[in-house]
């Protein structure tokens, strides 16, 4: 048995190993990458499409065990770069439970599929709090991103129909949720939280309207390939949407501004404590939402995963507007604001920021971890940081991998390996630059 299993680890670190070399001999961030690389290994359900990720993975019962957008946005990426397979199954589980998604909108009085908060072993919604489980339904574009990441990164064909059925029926349940103004003839998502969780339930929150209109562009083009069926005119309704849908701009300052009542907010009177603990644990929700401050990466967010979306100088704009009100509550903030520093060339903050999150639970700075358990969206973020923003991997207009460095100063090299269509390849980075090597063809 200790061979079989010395075996299969061995497998999973010739995979999914990243190796950092720091100047003066330095290991500390090379031991702290291993252990997060160690826990979305062994979190992860291997071969089994019928369940997914909990927030905690197995460390804990936390959030009764269930599996929210952490799996989507935060975890998948590491699977889909290093186990094709893995990544694939956490992607056969949301379009095994497009049917329970369809019972979520018709509960809710609407059409199509919506995705629920909090899932756990079917896809039938598990929060019963209504300003949470009602509003924070960014986890159904969330879910369709997702979806297009993998077939785009994975080259996988064979869950294109399914994932275009997935695509039109999430275009159909945000069909119903949009509100049209016919005085004004635009539209307008109310009663909607985003990933800042202190904004309140407001208005036509940028990041959750954004992603919705990316939602109905998926649908269409499925739709125009072929792929899945929608009524002309529910399709025209889509692309009407897409025009006419409100996000609150500052042309003056190349700004989106978060959500309709973002800038009503008076400035935050409040001061977090120095332990490292959430400032909800100081003060109230209610109290919070009342003010401009900032629970975790939203735009911010949005700017990483769609950066297309956005002009260098929005991109910027967002950076000096959101970071400084951001109190990183949440321990899904950390990795991505390193991710985005690094993008945006900000050295020291990305460095800053990724310790933050790599150290997150070896050294308990949320003071939350022992009776809490792992926070595996952190550990997939930190991933995250590392390869799309030091590394700066991501895929050309010609489907190819390409890197774009920006290594800490004191880091020496940089090695991985990772899979993008069907093929494994090295990248490694040094002070000549970076470089991707093609290693083989992925078995299986």
């Amino acid at each position: 048995m200790l061979k079989n299993s010395e075996v299969a680890w061995r497998s999973r670190w010739e995979q999914a190993d990243i190796q950092v070399t720091q100047k003066g001999n330095g290991s500390f961030v090379q031991s702290a990458l291993r252990y997060n690389i160690f826990q979305l290994i062994q979190n992860c359900p291997y071969g089994n499409s019928t369940v997914s990720i909990g927030a905690r993975g197995l460390t804990h019962g936390r959030y009764k065990g269930c599996c929210f957008w952490d799996t989507d946005i935060f975890l998948l990426p590491f699977y889909l770069y290093t186990d094709p397979q893995a990544a694939k199954d956490l992607i056969l589980f949301r379009l095994n439970t497009l049917p329970d998604a369809k019972k979520n909108a018709k509960a809710l009085n609407l059409p199509g599929a919506r995705y629920p908060w909090m899932c756990s072993i079917g896809g039938i919604e598990q929060c019963q709090s209504w300003d949470i489980g009602r509003c924070e339904i960014h986890i159904t574009a969330d879910v369709a991103y997702a979806v297009e990441n993998y077939l785009e990164v994975s080259g996988d064909e064979t869950l294109m129909r399914r994932s275009a059925q997935l695509y039109v029926e999430t275009a159909r349940y945000w069909a119903g949720r949009f509100s049209y103004d016919q005085r004004k003839d635009v539209y307008n998502l109310l009663f909607v939280k985003g990933p800042d969780e202190y904004c309140g339930v407001s208005g036509n929150n940028a990041y959750t309207v954004l992603l919705a209109r990316h939602n109905f562009k998926l649908a269409l083009e499925a739709v125009q390939r072929k792929e899945a069926e929608a009524g002309a005119e529910e399709m025209k309704k889509w692309q009407d949407i897409i025009e006419k849908s409100q996000v609150e701009y500052d042309s003056d300052r190349y700004l989106y501004i978060q959500d309709d009542n973002f800038l009503r907010l008076e400035e935050f009177p409040g001061k977090k404590a120095g332990d490292g603990s959430a400032a909800y644990h100081q003060y109230d929700f209610d109290w919070l939402q009342r003010y401009q401050v900032i629970k975790q990466a939203d735009l911010v967010l949005l700017m990483v995963l769609k950066p297309e979306l956005f002009t260098a100088r929005q991109k910027r704009a967002i950076w000096d507007f959101y970071e400084p009100l951001t109190l990183h509550d949440s321990s899904l903030s950390f990795g991505i604001h390193a991710w985005a520093a690094a993008y945006l060339g900000l050295e020291q903050k990305s460095c800053d920021y990724f310790d933050k999150s790599l150290f997150l639970d070896l050294e308990d700075r949320m003071k939350n971890t022992g009776r809490e358990g792992i926070h595996l969206a952190a550990v997939g973020a930190t991933w995250q940081a590392l390869v799309f923003g030091f590394a700066g991997l991501s895929l050309g207009k010609d489907g190819k991998p390409k890197l774009s460095p920006r290594l800490p100063k004191d880091w020496e090299r940089l090695s991985f390996h990772f899979f993008i269509k069907g093929n494994r390849y090295l990248a490694v980075i040094d002070k000549k630059g970076g470089r991707i090597e093609t290693e083989e063809k992925k078995k299986g």
